[in-house]
Order: C-alpha cells, then structure tokens, then sequence
C-alpha cells in the first residue's frame, strides 16, 4: 500500500517496476517512494523515465542528467540532451551544439565533439560528422576511418566502405586503408562477379577488391562492360 505523509503534491506517473513515483508540486518535479519519502527534491523543471533503465532523466535550468531509482546522481545535470543510442549501451549526448557518447555513469566514450553521430547500417561502427565531413569510429571513439571524406557509406554487401571527395570516388577498409584509389567518377557492385565497375572519364571498366585494374576503362556503355566481362570470364 503507497503511503503518504502531510506531503501535498500531483502524482505523475507511478513506476511499479522500480517502486518510485514521479509527482510534482507547484511547478517543480520531484521523485517520492512509495511510502511518501523524498528522493529528489521538488526543484527540477521536468523527471521521466529514461527508456530501457531503471534511471530517471531530470531537466533543470534547461540541462539534463540522470538519476538513480534511489535519487543519486549517475549523469550531471549538464547536457542539453541525452538519448538512448541504437543498439549500444551508451547514451547520446549534446552539449554546445556538439554530440558524444557516454555511458550510464556518465564516462565519456566518444568525444563529444562532432556535428552528429550515427549508426551504420550493416555495420558495427558508428559514422561520424565534423566540420562537414564524414569518417568512421567505433563503441571507444577510435577513429577507423579518418573523418575527411565529403560522403560515406556501407558499398553494399562487401566488407568496404565507398567514400568520396571532390567528386571522386574510391572504396576504404574499416581500418581506412585504401583498397581501390580515390580517382573514380563512380563505383559499383555486378551481381555475380567479384569486380567492381568503375567509371572514370566516362568511360567504363573494371577493378578488383584490391584496385588491381581487370578492365581497363573504354568508350562502351554499361551493357558492352559487362558483356565484354562476360567474355573474359
């Protein structure tokens, strides 16, 4: 049975889970337990549960941090943000404009900061912005691939990265190793062949994984390229 003392204030949301209750009074939040006893005072703008935890995310002065079921601190109160981030442990934060990851003790793991920080699709890494251009970093905030490029994607079921700049195109490891030179107006997969049309020039041909050129690039449409792979092969 919830008790309460001579306390007078608004019941929000009851969290039966982890037994605390959010309420307000007046203006202010605060967080109660089930018997009427104060865990964090009432002089917070905003509390709320913060999803997949047993923590609170409370705002003051426009910031936030985050807060135990028991009303101690994990996270300081000094974010302009705070999220849960896709399929990692961490939470996204944003300070001055300026996004990094933490974890729920409030230990930096990534710099905080870039421009924007997301997931890669099919890709353990996380792609990251700074000063318009894009590189690639991992769960500690290593740098996998340096962030240089213009654009940076997955190049599709391979093991590579297909990255540009000033128009050129070439393809990278997660390690930013170059694989197929940055000197290509485009690249792209053929079903069924381990070669990667290339275009450079306008004109047509074909690389390997390595860069190593099996085709060397001609006047021909996309059609007479892979036809003339085909006949190759």
């Amino acid at each position: 049975m919830i008790k309460f003392s001579a306390i007078l204030f608004l019941i929000v949301l009851v969290s039966p889970a982890i037994g605390q209750i959010i309420a307000v009074k007046g203006e202010h939040y605060g967080l109660v337990d089930n018997r009427g006893k104060t865990l964090l005072n009432f002089k917070y703008q905003q509390i709320r549960n913060f999803p997949n935890s047993h923590y609170f995310l409370v705002k003051e002065n426009d910031l936030f941090g985050l807060y135990t079921s028991h009303g101690k601190r994990m996270v300081a109160i000094k974010y302009h943000q705070i999220d849960t981030f896709p399929d990692s442990p961490f939470c996204l934060v944003l300070k001055d404009d300026l996004y990094g990851l933490i974890n729920h003790r409030g230990k930096k793991m990534v710099p905080i900061k870039y421009q924007s920080i997301r997931r890669m699709q099919g890709s353990p890494f996380m792609v990251a912005k700074r000063g318009g251009l894009y590189g690639l970093i991992d769960s500690r905030g290593k740098k996998r691939i340096p962030v240089k490029y213009e654009g940076l994607v997955k190049f599709g079921d391979t093991p590579y990265y297909l990255v540009n700049q000033d128009g050129k195109y070439g393809l990278v490891d997660f390690r930013g190793r170059v694989k197929v030179p940055m000197e290509y107006q485009s690249i792209g997969q053929v079903v069924g062949s381990p070669y990667y049309l290339v275009k450079r020039k306008d004109k047509y041909g074909f690389v390997n994984y390595k860069g190593k050129v099996i085709v060397k690039t001609k006047a021909m449409d996309i059609d007479q390229a892979i036809q003339l792979l085909n006949h190759r092969n």
